[in-house]
């Protein structure tokens, strides 16, 4: 076990036990934990987490977002042990498009 399998490990005991299930976040930790070691990287960067969330080149941007949030997440706990770890930052991908903004419009007064 590579040094941030045991961290992200650590990680994801540490906020269940906090009451937080983590279901789908600890199978993309993992996913990122595999791509740093697939890459031959032994700390977080903000480039390997940005190509990581990033991934497929074809999702939709807020699932790039969601993989992007449970990185930092980790990075951020990370970098308390390790100052060389870089946290994402928590803007760095393009916003996704919501939908169209209601806009009111006045209804015209009645003659009377």
């Amino acid at each position: 076990m590579t040094g941030l399998e045991q961290l992200a490990q650590e990680y994801l005991q540490t906020r269940r036990a906090l009451g937080y299930k983590l279901t789908s976040q600890g199978r993309i930790l993992a996913g990122f934990v595999r791509y740093l070691d697939h890459m031959g990287a032994t700390r977080i960067t903000a480039e390997a987490a940005l190509g990581f969330a990033t991934e497929p080149k074809d999702a939709q941007p807020i699932w790039w977002t969601r993989r992007l949030s449970v990185v930092r997440g980790f990075a951020d706990y990370v970098h308390a042990v390790d100052p060389t770890t870089e946290v994402p930052p928590k803007y760095s991908l393009p916003r996704a498009p919501h939908g169209q903004r209601p806009t009111l419009t006045r209804r015209a007064r009645s003659p009377r």
